[in-house]
């Protein structure tokens, strides 16, 4: 009984990774990235920017993974308007297509180096387009509440 059990294990083992090779490891990540509303993001984010795609740095298996880029608007961090940075992206998960001339607003936790803004992982990633309307909508409500007076004690 253990051999047999042995047995189907090994065979299956190089049928696994030919898929995994096959689908150039992406088989290999779970991917469990719940959708979020643009105020979970803006909370939750360190940096929401809005870029414009400059030019193509790097490109792995026909997906840019590095590109520089514009911020265009900055409603939380330090990246003001007009400031070059490096925008790197994965295939995988909530995937952000980095192409020259292409708008994105940009949820971020953190950034690794002084100039980079990573977008990997869960982080919300908005292609700006004629049908986005919400999340430009939020963030401008956002930064013309942030001129209004706070009430006492908040």
């Amino acid at each position: 009984m253990g051999t047999e059990r042995y047995d189907r294990t090994m065979r299956a083992i190089p049928v696994f990774s030919v898929v995994a090779w096959l689908c150039g490891g992406a088989a290999l990540l779970a991917c469990s990235c719940a959708p979020s509303t643009p105020c979970s993001a803006f909370e939750h984010a360190d940096i929401v920017v809005a870029i414009t795609v400059q030019k193509v740095l790097a490109v792995e298996k026909g997906f840019v993974t590095r590109a520089l880029a514009q911020v265009d608007e900055s409603w939380k961090g330090h990246f003001g308007p007009g400031r070059i940075l490096t925008v790197s992206a994965t295939p995988w998960c909530n995937v952000v297509r980095l192409e020259p001339g292409s708008r994105h607003i940009i949820y971020a936790r953190s950034i690794r180096e002084e100039n980079r803004l990573a977008t990997e992982g869960c982080f919300r990633k908005i292609q700006l387009g004629p049908y986005e309307f919400g999340d430009s909508a939020y963030l401008d409500s956002v930064k013309a509440a942030s001129h209004l007076p706070r009430p006492l004690g908040a």
